[in-house]
């Protein structure tokens, strides 16, 4: 009879150890958890933020490539101009 009574409040004793551990390795999980969601959210703002930054970027290698083109053609046309005055001046 006391064998069966130590059996059964080991069991029990065993199944409370159980409850315990699922308890704190869930609290544990849950932790993880969040973590990992603050993670991935502050990972997608770097990348919105990095994403911004190269579309700004590009626009503005566009508009000064532009402005390069409209200055080389003034250029140009500068050089020509000269090129037919001195033409003019030789004649």
């Amino acid at each position: 009879m006391c064998n069966s009574y130590t059996q059964h409040s080991l069991a029990a004793e065993i199944e409370e150890d159980k409850e315990f551990w699922f308890e704190k390795v869930n609290v544990n999980l849950k932790n993880l958890l969040k973590k990992e969601n603050k993670d991935t959210s502050m990972q997608r703002n770097m990348v919105r933020h990095y994403y911004t930054r190269n579309m700004v970027c590009n626009v503005r290698f566009k508009n000064m490539k532009k402005k390069l083109k409209k200055t080389l053609k003034k250029l140009k046309k500068m050089d020509n101009i000269d090129l037919l005055a001195d033409a003019s001046l030789v004649v």
